[in-house]
């Protein structure tokens, strides 16, 4: 793998901030929105033969799990987007959890303490796996993935011309949607961009299709009806 020039790694993370117009400044510049869990991976005995990563050999491993929105400002979990999924195994690694931890995050799961606050101890080796839920990525290199942060600048959303939508029709080529009450989209610019750069159409049919995880939507639909069950003096 070609090793990555520091200009063009800042290059990358100035580009983040105009295709998110809504980003908060100090926090990440993509996938900002998530929440992190702790836990432990056991690997059945079958990934052995897959494998050799001391992570696979069956015993228990701890981890900590990152669940994130793929945007780099606080959308709502309902809107459309790639999510992701970091795993950091800690192999060789203990960690038990400490019950008598004072709670500094009041989202946390009932005794358990933050996953900062549980160190794993001993010698172990550090192992990282990053996942979209996307199956392809719209870029193949460092170069190109600047090309698409450039061509997805955020830009005010409007209607489509009729002529614009007619032309749609007759040439068999759909418009890109737009959610509405969404003023500013890089999408347009992006599908400009992916036109030219073929590997970036898969991934732009493969997040045409995204739909929403089933935990987001058992949780919004949780939402509605606790509100609905909601005495009118409490709501």
């Amino acid at each position: 793998m070609a090793e990555i020039s520091p200009a063009l790694i800042d290059s990358l993370l100035e580009e983040m901030g105009p295709c998110f117009p809504e980003h908060v400044r100090g926090t990440r510049p993509i996938h900002s929105k998530g929440i992190g869990v702790a836990g432990t991976f056991v690997a059945t005995h079958a990934a052995a033969d897959y494998c050799r990563a001391r992570h696979f050999d069956g015993s228990s491993v701890p981890v900590s799990v990152r669940f994130s929105n793929g945007n780099g400002q606080p959308d709502p979990d309902g809107r459309l987007q790639v999510r992701g999924m970091a795993v950091k195994f800690y192999a060789g690694g203990t960690r038990e959890p400490d019950h008598d931890l004072e709670h500094t995050d009041p989202n946390t799961i009932a005794g358990v303490g933050r996953v900062e606050d549980q160190p794993v101890r001993g010698r172990y080796e550090e192992t990282d796996l990053i996942m979209m839920s996307v199956p392809t990525f719209m870029a193949q290199t460092a170069e190109r993935l600047l090309e698409f942060e450039q061509s997805y600048r955020a830009r005010p959303v409007r209607r489509d011309s009729f002529f614009k939508r007619v032309k749609s029709l007759v040439t068999m080529c759909p418009l890109i949607p737009h959610e509405a009450g969404y003023p500013m989209s890089g999408n347009e610019g992006f599908l400009q961009w992916a036109r030219k750069y073929t590997p970036a159409q898969g991934f732009l049919l493969e997040n045409s299709e995204q739909r929403l995880p089933a935990s987001v939507l058992v949780r919004n639909a949780g939402s509605i009806c606790r509100m609905m069950l909601l005495p009118k003096s409490e709501m």
